[in-house]
């Protein structure tokens, strides 16, 4: 298994890179959540709430590119947590599309909650493992 160091993360030597990719990561989890909150409010308390996940849904797209280029910069190109990165990006702009497309097609409907749910899952494990980063013994954790 190869170590994040100096020589293949140079992001894991600024410190605040480090922070700022902990802080989109959590922010990220945390606007998932947030938008099953909203949705299911929308869906059986005030239909107008539906408007605003997919405002939302926009935000949290921005967040997860943010997010895979701090995850690029800090673990570097070949590291596992930045293809998850880029990995989260690709299923929110599915979700994005789905959302839109869900209007007009009950398939995009039916797709949107369970790649909702696979996004929060991977999100809450990238979230988890980028903020165990710091410590000596848990500088692998970008490789693993």
């Amino acid at each position: 298994m190869t170590e994040i160091g100096a020589t293949s993360a140079p992001g894991l030597n600024r410190p605040g890179l480090l922070t700022a990719m902990k802080v989109a990561s959590s922010l990220f989890a945390a606007l998932v959540l947030l938008q099953a909150i909203i949705a299911g409010r929308g869906w059986f308390k005030d239909f107008d709430l539906i408007k605003t996940h997919g405002q939302i849904g926009s935000f949290v797209l921005l967040v997860a590119i943010v997010q895979a280029v701090l995850a690029f910069m800090v673990f570097g190109s070949r590291s596992r947590l930045a293809l998850v990165g880029a990995v989260l990006v690709v299923l929110t702009a599915i979700q994005l599309s789905l959302g839109y497309s869900s209007r007009d097609s009950s398939t995009a409907a039916s797709l949107h909650i369970p790649n909702g749910v696979l996004i929060f899952g991977i999100a809450t494990a990238f979230a988890s493992s980028v903020l165990r980063v710091g410590g000596a013994a848990d500088e692998r954790a970008g490789s693993r």
